[in-house]
């Protein structure tokens, strides 16, 4: 029964954390802000829960793994954290009986708490500070109960099982969490790269997409497609991971000439996209001449910042309604600008003209 007990703890236990990690996937928990108070807060009413499925040992005294709780906060929250949780055990075990064992009880979570708190910050190697937590904590918990149980076979029962019982529920509950912030931080990583293009920060082709789906609504839009002249003979005259750096800076200067609200997207290789809503045709022109100007003015130096080279850029642009009669067809128009730039000697800006024949059908 005493055995039964305890796993019913351990189970409330690790379900309660695999469910915080889950309600709170995309929200880590850092020391200074208010998720450390939610951490707190958390580790609170698992403790509570866990009193809740206590062990009834005799009239007034109970135990359970409430202590484990109080060192997952005070590990990954800090003392902030460590206090709500510490606070709402106390005062819960309060409102269960004001007696000894709740008096022990204050005894036992403030020195845990004052042992978890030191150990977790001076012990780099986390699991060498787990185990010194574990076994500090306990050695408190013999001290405080030897005076709460009559008999000795009780009282070496109890502890015995005790610490078994809490050395297995810690490790096991730091290792679980560990590998659920893990599968968070993988998961926060793939939503984030899922949309944004992991070189340069920009949107990808995917969030071009949904942004373009849902511009099309406007009255007017414009596109920029921007290609990198010659940009396969800068890879294979410096290699790729020079010109993964010009990339990035081209990237930039074509993000720093836009406004905040334009989208600008890398959608493969050396192209790159803006989407502009709402702009007079007249000023996308502009800006587009601005991003030509501003790459062909700008000193890229690769190999540690010793070798400077020039780069330009070709760009194609289409405008809704302006320039292109359907929207449906306007990317497609703004390359077939960019290939009439290209073709035209490049380091230029082309515009696809209404006159032309723009065929419906995609």
């Amino acid at each position: 029964m005493f055995i039964e007990a305890f796993f019913l703890n351990l189970t409330v236990l690790i379900s309660f954390i695999f469910l915080y990690h889950q309600i709170y996937r995309s929200k880590f928990i850092t020391l200074y802000n208010h998720k450390t108070i939610l951490l707190g807060i958390a580790g609170g009413i698992l403790g509570i829960v866990l009193m809740y499925f206590s062990i009834q040992v005799d009239g007034n005294t109970i135990i359970d793994l409430r202590i484990i709780p109080l060192m997952l906060v005070a590990i990954y929250g800090g003392w902030i954290a460590t206090t709500f949780t510490g606070v709402s055990i106390i005062v819960y075990r309060f409102l269960i009986g004001f007696n000894l064992s709740s008096l022990s009880n204050v005894l036992l979570v403030v020195f845990s708490a004052l042992i978890f708190l030191f150990f977790a910050s001076r012990i780099k190697n986390r699991w060498l500070s787990v185990i010194t937590m574990l076994i500090l904590s306990n050695i408190v918990f013999s001290i405080i109960t030897y005076g709460l149980f009559t008999e000795l076979k009780t009282y070496l029962t109890i502890n015995v099982a005790y610490w078994l019982i809490i050395i297995v529920a810690g490790i096991l509950a730091v290792s679980m969490n560990n590998h659920l912030l893990q599968s968070n931080k993988l998961f926060k990583e793939y939503e984030i790269n899922a949309f944004l293009d992991p070189l340069t920060g920009l949107n990808n082709v995917r969030s071009f997409d949904r942004a373009f789906n849902r511009m099309k609504k406007q009255e007017k839009l414009s596109i920029l497609v921007i290609d990198i002249d010659h940009f396969k003979q800068v890879n294979d005259t410096y290699g790729h991971p020079q010109g993964d750096l010009i990339l990035k800076s081209v990237a930039t200067i074509i993000k720093d000439s836009c406004r905040p609200l334009d989208t600008v997207s890398r959608n493969g290789g050396e192209e790159f996209t803006v989407l502009l809503l709402d702009y007079p045709y007249v000023d996308v022109l502009q800006i587009a001449e601005k991003i030509r100007g501003n790459v062909a003015d700008y000193v890229f130096l690769i190999n540690n910042d010793t070798l400077p080279i020039n780069i330009t850029v070709s760009i194609g642009v289409a405008t809704y309604p302006d320039t292109s009669i359907y929207m449906d067809n306007l990317y497609r128009n703004a390359d077939a600008a960019l290939y009439k730039s290209k073709n035209s000697g490049r380091n230029k800006v082309y515009s696809y003209s209404v006159l032309e024949k723009e065929d419906s059908h995609l």
